[in-house]
This record gives C-alpha cells, sequence and structure tokens, in this order.
C-alpha cells in the first residue's frame, strides 16, 4: 500500500504487480501495462495452470479460491490468486484494504466487486521450473485459511466498499 500511495503522488494511475516466484514472464506484465481496458479497471491475469504444468495442489487451491470468491463476488472468476495484475491506484486505495499477504488480493476482489469496479480477466502465460527448482512461500493450510477469513469479514463489513 505505501508503494501505491507513493505511485499516486507521482502522478500514475494504475501498476501492474507480480509475484517474484519468477513464473511471470515480463513481456506478459508488459503486455497488461499497454492493456488498453479504462485506467479504473483492475486487471487479474488469468493463467491455464493445467497446459502450464502448475503443481496438483496449486490447481486444487486455486479452483476453491475461485469458486469461493465467485459466490461472495457475484461475478465469474477464473484465476483469483493469479499474482499478475493490474491495480487501478486511486480506486485501490478508496477501497482501504487492510490484508497484507496471500489475503490482500482476495480482499481487493472483493471489495472492487462491492463497490462496482470493472474486473477485467485477461489470459496469460506462465512458467512452472522444475519441480526441485520452484520457490513458493505459499503455505497450502495457513494462507487459504487466511484469505477464507479475510473473504468472509470483509463480506460482512458491511459499512466498507
Amino acid at each position: 500500500m505505501s508503494g501505491f500511495r507513493a505511485l499516486v503522488q507521482e502522478g500514475f494511475e494504475a501498476t501492474v504487480s507480480l509475484d517474484a516466484d519468477g513464473q511471470h514472464p515480463a513481456e506478459e506484465a508488459l503486455r497488461l501495462a499497454c492493456l488498453p481496458s479504462p485506467a479504473e479497471t483492475l486487471v487479474l491475469g488469468v493463467r491455464n495452470l493445467v497446459r502450464d504444468g502448475a503443481p496438483r495442489s496449486s490447481q486444487f487451491s486455486n479452483s476453491i479460491s475461485n469458486r469461493f470468491l465467485s459466490l461472495f463476488s457475484g461475478q465469474s472468476l477464473r484465476d483469483t490468486q493469479c499474482g499478475l495484475r493490474r491495480y487501478p491506484l486511486p480506486q485501490i486505495l478508496e477501497l482501504a484494504p487492510r490484508s497484507p499477504g496471500y489475503a490482500f488480493e482476495a480482499e481487493i476482489i472483493l471489495r472492487a466487486a462491492r463497490a462496482g469496479l470493472r474486473i477485467d480477466q485477461v489470459p496469460i502465460r506462465v512458467w512452472y521450473p522444475p519441480a526441485a527448482a520452484r520457490i513458493s512461500h505459499f503455505h497450502s493450510v495457513k494462507d487459504p485459511t487466511r484469505i477464507v477469513f479475510r473473504v468472509l469479514s470483509t463480506w460482512l463489513d458491511r459499512g466498507a466498499p
């Protein structure tokens, strides 16, 4: 959030973020940055986890997150945990998200949907290194639990966007 605020102070309207695990090619981040979508649109990258060889555990947890967030947001969401996104900065700051880590991504989607913010979903390419070379800080039990907690608490917090 500090980075988002600093970018707004410098006059930027949007920014692209990507996970640091090396799965997102730089050209995909550049492509998202240059999309003709309006600046006030939240753009979610959508991976093809099966085609691109994501671990089965990631495919499973992502499908649960997609169903869960689709239900609570009222929108059909195809990849709620993709780490490649374009955020509309003023609108995101206005939503006042509270979550750090992986729960931030879920909270932003839910708050954006509730506020009526446009959400575009764009297919992207990803690269998964061989299993022995993969780096991930995602904890398969703790992080989904945090995400579920944040989604439920955000959904119940009707006073916030």
